[in-house]
């Protein structure tokens, strides 16, 4: 195995039975181009899907009183070039030979566009080799920041109620929330929250006022009780 797929899979924090899956993931056609199929092309059809379920997923769990119209132009953003493109640089893809080689012999607006495709062949390649936890737990992680910039816009007024609907529901209780006033190194005031269900912390925040750090708290134990049901 080449150094570049077992630094990529230590990066991703998968290790697939099959690696060649991961190679060919990485090769874009212009490197095969006598043997197409062997290009990342059918991965990528099958990841793009597979980002698109967990996109949504995560949004229809995360943002429960927004509407399917906001929702779909929510996943819209978090699955976009750009987004995706993003994505594969926070996993390193920008660094792998087979993907460096084609960025430059490609304009700027091309190199945004074969990371995005090749982090949708990433994704559909431990689908294959690993199933769609696997996948789901790669994609989550990788976009988290999209989803805190998505789920901490006009949803995030959800993210209190919905912990309050769901501890009321689960255990009758209301979660508590601890949140003080300090200092960043700018000397801006900036408030960290804490929320506790039974008396454990279950989410921690912070916000530029104490209702966004509260809600950043609340989003935050919201997806830790989700991820717990994987």
């Amino acid at each position: 195995m080449s150094d570049d797929l077992a630094r990529l899979q230590e990066v991703l924090g998968v290790h697939l039975r099959q690696p060649d899956l991961l190679r060919i993931a990485l090769t874009h056609r212009s490197l095969v181009r006598e043997r197409p199929l062997a290009s990342y092309e059918r991965l990528e059809f099958l990841g793009d899907s597979v980002v698109g379920v967990v996109v949504s997923e995560y949004l229809y769990h995360h943002l429960p009183a927004v509407s399917e119209g906001e929702l779909a132009k929510r996943r819209a953003a978090l699955v976009s070039k750009a987004s995706l493109a993003e994505a594969a640089c926070r996993i390193e893809l920008h660094t792998v030979e087979s993907v460096r080689l084609v960025m430059d012999m490609l304009g700027e607006r091309g190199k945004r566009s074969v990371l995005a495709d090749t982090f949708e062949a990433v994704v559909g390649a431990v689908f294959l080799d690993r199933g769609y936890r696997a996948a789901r737990r790669l994609v989550n992680a990788v976009l988290k920041p999209g989803y805190t910039r998505s789920c901490g816009t006009a949803g995030s007024e959800d993210s209190k109620s919905a912990l309050q609907q769901l501890t009321q529901s689960k255990w009758r209780e209301l979660p508590s929330y601890e949140t003080i006033r300090e200092e960043s190194a700018d000397h801006q005031p900036v408030f960290r929250a804490v929320v506790s269900i039974h008396g454990e912390i279950q989410g921690t925040g912070i916000g530029q006022s104490k209702k966004e750090a509260e809600q950043a708290a609340a989003a935050c134990a919201l997806s830790k009780r989700h991820m717990e049901k994987e």
